[in-house]
């Protein structure tokens, strides 16, 4: 069932492949238990994902594709496997590549806005230390 929020829904779709993503990265065993475990938290973490990324399109942040397949690049390399190795894991755990793709560009610009707010806060910091 979908939720909707701020004008905004999350959809059942969304909130299962997330789910599977946080199984499959973290080696919880996919069982109805755990799902519902975790269902409320991830939940949750998509609300704000969601509420995170109109704030970076308020604020005009983008993330070129090229930066978002960098970072999937560096998870393949801390995970000791390669690109073509995580995305079967992800086909095999029933998650769409999209679905990381998507927390990935999130978070990055995620990162871009709180970047942005406490610029201006060091810099006025900076000023007054000297």
């Amino acid at each position: 069932m979908p939720r909707s929020f701020n004008d905004q829904v999350v959809s059942s779709y969304d909130l299962d492949q997330r789910i599977k993503l946080v199984l499959l990265s973290s080696g919880i065993p996919n069982t109805p238990e755990n799902i519902a475990r975790i269902r409320g938290q991830v939940l949750r973490s998509l609300v704000d994902e969601h509420l995170q990324q109109q704030e970076a399109q308020r604020l005009n942040v983008e993330v070129a594709q090229e930066e978002v397949e960098k970072a999937f690049e560096r998870i393949a390399q801390r995970s000791n496997m390669s690109v073509d190795q995580i995305s079967a894991a992800l086909e095999e755990g029933g998650v769409a590549r999209s679905t990381l793709e998507t927390q990935i560009r999130n978070d990055i610009a995620w990162n871009r806005v709180v970047q942005q707010q406490l610029r201006p806060s060091r810099d006025s910091w900076r000023g007054r230390s000297r």
